[in-house]
């Protein structure tokens, strides 16, 4: 008997799910460590000549570690998927908000005035998503066949209670339910958004780690200070490290929010025109929604 198409995307979203989840904790745990190692050395170093039993209890620590090293390897994957999963379920509309505040810097006047999220008379902007004004900016880009498809208008207050997650999510799970060999690409975006989304929020963490980073060498500096009386200028150099740390990873998540927007747009255009043309195959997919709406 043919294997399930459903078993295989079954197994296809769990290996999705599980790197989604374990991939961005090893990242933070990794890029945390890599941030505070030499912060954390010239620290220790100090507190050790500060107080010599300091180096009784790193000491116990490190041979607690080579004792139980497979119970902490196990201990440490388990970790990274928790906190990763942490990571995985937070909610995209945050980076979403800062990258449009971004992208939308360099649209000309026409450009902003019909993009789907737009500056409301209030001066806010509501970037839930699906878009306020996705339909007017499906028109606006010569795609009204999609347009349609969409029940509400940015223009019409009445209709905004029609704007909501669960009619992207029902054309999806219909699409899964009676096309799911052509799921994959689907699947394979709101993977991608999800993982730049967790990504996002990890360098947002790390910015914080390496501010810890930045005050465990200050506070080596205060402790050589105090102890030496002099200035311990071989510090300066982990110092620099630390900061250099800090505004590579504030570029980092400078370019993803400058895509990051735009690839939650292109998600809904692939869902839209997925299940515009699955329905010529399976009229179902499109019944029971309000599609086909026309301007009162």
């Amino acid at each position: 008997m043919a294997a399930s198409p459903f078993g295989k995307l079954s197994l296809r979203e769990a290996i999705v799910d599980l790197l989604g989840a374990l991939v961005p904790g090893i990242m933070f745990f990794f890029a945390s460590f890599i941030t505070l190692l030499w912060p954390t050395r010239v620290i220790v170093h100090e507190l050790i000549r500060f107080d010599p039993l300091t180096r009784d209890g790193i000491i116990f620590l490190l041979e607690v570690g080579r004792v139980f090293r497979s119970e902490l390897t196990v201990l440490f994957l388990i970790t990274c998927y928790v906190i990763g999963h942490l990571f995985f379920r937070f909610d995209p509309k945050t980076p979403d908000q800062k990258s449009f505040d971004l992208i939308q810097r360099n649209f000309d006047c026409d450009a902003r005035k019909n993009w789907c999220v737009r500056k409301e008379e209030d001066g806010s902007t509501d970037n839930q998503f699906p878009y306020r004004y996705l339909r007017e900016y499906l028109e606006y880009r010569g795609l009204p066949h999609l347009a349609k498809l969409v029940p509400w208008y940015g223009s019409k207050p009445e209709t905004h209670k029609k704007r909501t997650k669960t009619f992207i999510n029902m054309l999806k799970i219909r699409i899964l339910f009676f096309f799911p060999d052509r799921y994959a690409e689907l699947a394979k975006n709101e993977a991608h958004i999800r993982l730049m989304s967790s990504f996002w929020y990890v360098l947002r963490s790390l910015k914080r780690v390496s501010f810890v980073a930045i005050g465990f060498v200050l506070v080596a500096v205060l402790l050589s200070l105090i102890i030496n009386k002099t200035f311990p200028f071989e510090h300066l150099l982990p110092l620099v490290f630390a900061i250099g740390l800090l505004i590579a990873i504030l570029l980092v998540q400078y370019n993803v929010e400058k895509f990051f927007h735009y690839m939650r747009v292109r998600e809904i255009i692939f869902v839209l025109e997925t299940a515009l043309t699955a329905s010529k195959e399976k009229k179902v997919i499109l019944d029971d929604l309000e599609i086909g709406l026309e301007p009162k």
